[in-house]
């Protein structure tokens, strides 16, 4: 791959990121250690972020302050994700983080998002790690993981007294699952108040659809061993794209794109068409109406003629800047670097 191309790529990529803030800021508000609530802005960011810093602004006119969880009690974006400050052990380390608390009842339920997903729960005052780790088994020459499940145990022992242990056995150790049970054993336990669940209300996926136009830099060419060259022409590509937004335990700003493409080839000096696949993991970069994407993939080649049949693939990284000028209406311009064999593409269209 021609080393300029990488350079020029990173160029992009690092522009991007400086050029525009990430900030998203949404309506909430912070507990301070004294237990005042103090409303605002708190700017949404990735679960890791959340465990380790709150940036906060009462309003838009004033700089924000970033707050560690030695430095509030907690905080949350209204109708939406709760963090509090606990202090856990996290590898035989106790540290103070800002946990996103699940469900409150007489069993509260936490989640953390640190190197890796860590469940707790507390029962008075006493918050213990609900832990499922895996054991190497060797049998029959082949080695396989067992899951321990330790969080089991953890939870019979606990939530004993409400005599459930038929559901814990077949808790998961995920949201949805740790929260029902958690709710069970509230309402076994306690009849004068109803537990708080505070988990976020996951979006339906959305599919976007596209229309997609752009060009090469130059032209792939097709022998007849089926080798993809290059030669000094530019070529076209279009079809159609389909955006996948809002997917299941994806950090929202995350999406999928697959593109069905038209892409021009050369045979024997001849042009023709082939199937193009792009298969992308997209990152939004802002929040606002113009805002970059940062995109990482694959793409597939399918050609067939007369005389062969041939299919490719190579890897994709590009940036792409969009601009949403009515609802989920958007247009957006795109560049794009393939590693094998080596070409820039330079495309846009419409999103609706």
């Amino acid at each position: 791959m021609n080393r300029h191309y990488l350079i020029i790529s990173f160029l992009l990529v690092t522009c991007s990121i400086t050029a525009f803030s990430q900030h998203d800021w949404r309506q909430g508000y912070i507990i301070k250690n004294s237990g005042d609530t103090i409303y605002g802005q708190i700017d949404y960011r990735s679960p890791i972020s959340n465990s380790q810093y709150c940036y906060f602004r009462e309003n838009e006119q004033d700089n924000y302050c970033k707050y560690s969880p030695n430095e509030i009690a907690g905080y949350r974006y209204i109708n939406d994700k709760f963090y509090t400050a606990k202090s856990v052990k996290i590898n035989e380390i106790e540290r103070v983080v800002f946990l996103e608390f699940l469900i409150k009842g007489r069993a509260n339920v936490y989640f953390l998002k640190d190197e890796n997903e860590k469940y707790f729960i507390e029962k008075d005052k006493q918050i213990y790690e609900l832990k499922n780790s895996g054991k190497t088994i060797y049998r029959d020459g082949n080695n396989y993981i067992s899951e321990q499940r330790e969080y089991i145990g953890v939870m019979n022992y606990l939530l004993q007294e409400a005599q459930i242990i038929a559901d814990i056995n077949n808790t998961k150790l995920d949201h949805n699952s740790l929260i029902e049970t958690a709710k069970k054993y509230h309402n076994k336990v306690c009849t004068d108040e109803e537990c708080v669940v505070y988990q976020k209300k996951m979006k339906p996926v959305k599919v976007d659809f596209g229309l997609v136009y752009g060009k090469h830099n130059k032209m792939l060419q097709l022998s007849k061993n089926q080798q993809y060259k290059l030669c000094d022409n530019f070529s076209n590509y279009f079809g159609l794209a389909f955006n996948f937004r809002n997917l299941p335990g994806i950090y929202e700003r995350f999406s999928l794109q697959i593109e069905l493409l038209a892409s021009e080839y050369s045979f024997e000096n001849k042009q023709r068409y082939q199937l193009n696949i792009p298969l992308l993991l997209d990152y939004r970069i802002t929040s606002s109406k113009f805002y970059p994407k940062i995109e990482l993939g694959a793409s597939m080649y399918f050609a067939k003629n007369d005389q062969i049949k041939a299919q490719h693939i190579s890897l994709m990284a590009g940036l792409s800047f969009h601009y949403e000028f009515y609802k989920d209406y958007r247009i957006f311009i795109n560049t794009r670097l393939e590693n094998s064999p080596g070409i820039f593409r330079f495309g846009g269209g419409l999103v609706f």
